[in-house]
């Protein structure tokens, strides 16, 4: 199978299907037998323009998100700023929820909500079900770094040096600090009670 663009993304594999953003504008589903195309599902992001890393060029915009699959649903951010609820089995859209700039990191589950980050400052909390906004919390620069769920806290990264850690209920800080000089976009891990995160530096 070839889409015919990049793809920036890591894919998401089931049983029976493999789901992927791909550079084009569409989230594919594809068979995983025979990579025959079962559906394409236009995520409207085909006019947003890549920024690839540059050693003068700070506003660099060089990933793709993995699709999250939970209770038949894939949940999918994208360039144009628009969060994506799909039904995995038609590629039918279930729900479309707004934010101010680019999708580009991986969304998380927690309890019935799925939370993210845009390129507009904020980590979002939406209502899986209904896509109505839980809450949000500003950052004060691009989230460029997937969030983690880790003992009970979303631990998330920004552009602007900040490594926090979020109370999932309602998106307040429990605890933050601060990397000077370094964007922390890599994705948290948790081991032995200590979390590891990666930064530019």
């Amino acid at each position: 199978f070839s889409a015919g663009r990049p793809m920036y993304g890591e894919p998401l594999a089931t049983d029976d299907a493999v789901f992927f953003v791909c550079d084009n504008g569409f989230l594919y589903k594809l068979e995983r037998a025979t990579g025959k195309e079962v559906w394409r599902y236009d995520l409207g992001d085909a006019r947003t323009p890549r920024i690839l890393p540059h050693q003068i060029v700070y506003d660099y915009d060089f990933k793709s998100p993995r699709p999250l699959l939970a209770d038949g649903v894939i949940y999918v951010g994208s360039g144009d700023g628009g969060f994506h609820a799909v039904d995995a089995a038609t590629g039918q859209r279930v729900w479309r929820f707004e934010t101010g700039d680019r999708i580009r990191t991986d969304a998380i589950l927690s309890g019935a909500q799925v939370v993210f980050g845009s390129f507009d400052h904020f980590v979002y909390a939406l209502d899986r079900k209904t896509g109505q906004q839980v809450w949000r919390t500003n950052t004060y620069a691009e989230v460029d770094g997937s969030p983690a769920l880790i003992d009970g806290k979303i631990v998330v990264g920004n552009h602007g040096s900040l490594v926090a850690a979020l109370d999932p209920a309602t998106g307040k800080p429990v605890w933050r600090r601060i990397w000077w000089g370094s964007a922390v976009e890599s994705t948290p891990v948790e081991l032995g009670g200590r979390i590891y995160i990666g930064a530019s530096d």
